[in-house]
């Protein structure tokens, strides 16, 4: 899979080449999707505020409360709605693969194949971007981000008329909401179930999240939330 093209080659041009052809192809994937049924989804029709809910949730029990770092339940519970409530979504037309990631990106014949999208729904396009971009394990350096970020952006563009401010407000808010999608995984597999992989995922993804940290994402107004996970970082 790609993830273990990263391990044994790093971010090299052939390796760069094949993250530029799984966007081509996820990007054909969303806009070719448009016809499908999406009530057939499980276990929502689409990434709407429940299932936003859902992942905050996921983060605070299974990693948040397992870290020992002591919070205030009501305060965080205002926040983690006030952001449900406001996240950025945009106008949800097309499918999101969920969990975009290189482990789940299969090369044969120099060929991306994509596996593990039965947790796919209708939902924001950047979402799999970010999934991919910020994928712990894989520790892409700042420089290769910003190079698929906007050659993603020139995908879409014509087709979505993406401003790139927008999009790059957009961008930044799913960042914050798929590590904590990914911390709260990372802390069941790994820190509770005793999975090694994921346990070795947490150190990389809450540099991710102190990086993420210090851009100051603007109008979220989450001030606890944002606190809570600054004391992770520490």
């Amino acid at each position: 899979n790609l993830l273990q093209q990263v391990q044994e080659t790093g971010f090299n041009e052939k390796t760069i080449l094949l993250y530029e052809n799984s966007l081509q192809q996820l990007h054909q994937m969303q806009t070719q999707t448009k016809h499908l049924d999406f009530s057939k989804c499980y276990p929502r029709e689409s990434f709407d505020k429940q299932s936003i809910l859902w992942d905050l949730n996921y983060f605070k029990y299974y990693f948040l409360k397992v870290s020992g770092l002591e919070f205030d339940e009501q305060k965080l519970e205002d926040d983690f709605h006030w952001l449900a409530d406001n996240l950025s979504v945009g106008e949800q037309t097309t499918f999101m693969f969920r969990d975009f990631q290189a482990r789940n990106i299969q090369l044969h014949d120099n060929k991306v194949w994509f596996i593990d999208f039965q947790g796919g729904r209708r939902g924001p396009v950047l979402y799999d971007l970010v999934s991919l971009l910020y994928q712990a394990s894989a520790q892409m350096p700042s420089e290769v981000k910003n190079h698929l970020s906007n050659y993603y952006f020139n995908l879409v563009n014509p087709s979505l008329g993406y401003e790139k401010t927008r999009f790059q407000s957009e961008f930044n808010q799913m960042v914050l909401i798929r590590i904590v999608q990914t911390l709260g995984t990372y802390g069941f597999r790994g820190l509770i179930e005793g999975k090694p992989y994921f346990k070795a995922s947490i150190k990389p993804a809450l540099i991710n999240l102190e990086t993420h940290l210090e851009q100051r994402i603007e109008n979220l107004k989450i001030p606890y939330f944002m606190h809570l996970l600054e004391g992770l970082v520490k």
